[in-house]
């Protein structure tokens, strides 16, 4: 739904100025949910116009930057990989699109950092009361949200105790998995299509069948 911020200022600049001066004014609009961290865009001339205030060094060039690069070579709205943000030392996601003049030939890129504190407070915080838990793994591998504090911003894929899981979690775009981890555990989960994240739900897998048990 952030993102969506993102395309309401890009077609607003197109469709209000299409050939004419963008002003800083355009880019004031994330400042309204702390979930932004910024708004920005680059042109195609190497001039970057920065929403909070930002001059960049002389030598910066937002052409080279992955999500300039990027929403052109989708020639839509993308999604960065998350990043630890450099200020804020939370976990934060570009958001980017191309602009374009009124005939439509690319004028820039207009992008947002989004945090994702309150993305990844509400995974880390699944408990079914008191008896699972939630873990987010972004397109990558590596652990957003994950009940073992040692395990969040590491390498999944690279960890022998988590990497069958996870190429499982990340290979499917929905599924139920049974697997060792401090005792037989159940995983249900699905990927976000938007991101390609995976979020998962945990469960120890006598709680996940303590019904079925009783029962029988």
């Amino acid at each position: 739904s952030k993102a969506k911020v993102v395309e309401t200022v890009g077609y607003t600049i197109q469709e209000s100025v299409s050939d004419g001066p963008i002003t800083f004014a355009y880019l004031q609009a994330y400042k309204k949910d702390p979930a932004f961290s910024d708004l920005y865009i680059g042109f195609t001339d190497g001039f970057f116009l920065d929403g909070g205030g930002w001059i960049p060094p002389a030598d910066f060039d937002p052409r080279q930057r992955v999500w300039y690069k990027k929403a052109l070579e989708e020639d839509g709205l993308i999604y960065s990989d998350p990043y630890l943000d450099a200020v804020t030392g939370k976990y934060a996601v570009s958001v980017a699109q191309p602009l374009k003049y009124g005939d439509g030939s690319v004028r820039g890129v207009i992008a947002a950092d989004i945090l994702l504190e309150t993305l990844t407070e509400k995974a880390a915080k699944i408990n079914l009361s008191g008896k699972g838990n939630g873990i987010l793994i972004d397109a990558n591998g590596v652990a957003l949200a994950h009940p073992d504090e040692q395990l969040v911003s590491t390498d999944l894929l690279q960890n022998s105790a988590t990497k069958d899981l996870a190429q499982e979690m990340m290979a499917a775009e929905k599924g139920i998995k049974e697997y060792e981890l401090a005792g037989a555990q159940l995983v249900v989960f699905r990927k976000l299509p938007s991101t390609g994240w995976v979020l998962g739900i945990n469960l120890p897998k006598d709680v996940a069948y303590q019904d079925l048990a009783a029962v029988s």
